[in-house]
């Protein structure tokens, strides 16, 4: 992205609504966001609600980062201009169909099975970017000769509930039993995310 013929400068800001935030899609905003950071003439933020953008379409170019299907319905809905929003698949979603594919302005997947699906969706492949989540170690440590403590992390909220469907579909018992192996043979784990402290399982 550079400045467009106006000489405004590029934005790139994430659609997260307030209830979003602090979500693991917000972390992975936040961890990107310490990358856009080196590159001096990229605007880059949050908005909670469409109206957020107004003075970004006044004083940038504006484009949007969005991370679920519903939030790209909406910008759309809204009538913001798909030739505008990145979309970042992270999750796979079979059975749902996603409008406007071929409209944006690119799409970034987790790997290569997510990038076949959105092929599928007739995404032309000059738009479709792989783009491997993961995490900056100067999150957990400022000082970037320290070496990290641990050596595997799990991210996600836990929700309270044994038999609920969120449990199921999430497996925290096999989280558990797993963090539980790990530690077991000397690997130092850490999870990141909400409410662990209530957690059912031992």
């Amino acid at each position: 992205m550079q400045s467009d013929s106006t000489g405004k400068l590029p934005a790139l800001i994430a659609y997260l609504p307030d209830k979003n935030q602090g979500w693991i899609l917000y972390f992975l905003w936040r961890d990107l966001g310490v990358k856009f950071s080196q590159y001096l003439q990229l605007k880059h933020g949050i908005a909670g609600k469409i109206d957020d953008f107004i003075p970004y379409c006044r004083d940038c170019d504006l484009y949007v980062f969005v991370m679920l299907p519903g939030h790209l319905e909406q910008l759309i809905g809204s009538g913001f201009p798909p030739e505008r929003i990145i979309y970042y698949h992270t999750h796979v979603r079979l059975g749902r169909a996603i409008d406007k594919l071929d409209c944006l302005f690119a799409v970034l997947v987790l790997n290569r099975f997510e990038c076949e699906l959105m092929s599928m969706f007739k995404v032309a492949s000059e738009r479709l970017h792989i783009f491997p989540a993961g995490y900056d170690e100067t999150l957990f440590h400022e000082d970037k000769a320290v070496k990290p403590e641990i050596d595997v992390l799990f991210v996600g909220r836990y929700r309270k509930g044994v038999d609920g469907y969120y449990h199921k579909r999430k497996r925290y018992k096999f989280q558990v039993d797993l963090a539980n192996q790990l530690v077991s043979v000397g690997l130092r784990v850490c999870i990141l995310g909400g409410d662990w402290d209530v957690c059912e399982y031992s």
